[in-house]
């Protein structure tokens, strides 16, 4: 999805639907919110969010989902902020306590 505006409208319906998310934290997501996430071309700023929905077992399928939507922009071609979620999503894939981790990188 090439459209910034469409991204964030979803990941405001992410967020109204599960408001405790951004409040979840993990050792392994040190410095996420660091990554100048919104200075990439297409990249809302909101992805930390979104990772962090990976963490909770009720929010994990649809922050899957739209992170899957923010960080591609068509079938072939991958947003810029792939390359900096990719280590955060690698880590949460040898945390124990990652609910179905088995799909991150599925």
């Amino acid at each position: 999805m090439h459209d910034l505006a469409g991204k964030r409208v979803q990941i405001e319906v992410f967020l109204n639907e599960y408001p405790h998310v951004p409040s979840l934290a993990n050792d392994l997501l040190q410095g996420i919110d660091a990554v100048p996430w919104s200075t990439m071309p297409g990249c809302p700023g909101a992805i930390p969010a979104l990772i962090r929905g990976l963490l909770d077992e009720t929010s994990y399928e649809e922050a899957l989902r739209v992170l899957g939507n923010v960080l591609t922009d068509d079938i072939f071609h991958l947003n810029p902020a792939m390359a900096l979620a990719l280590p955060y999503l690698i880590k949460l894939t040898n945390d124990e306590t990652t609910p179905s981790k088995g799909e991150l990188l599925a």
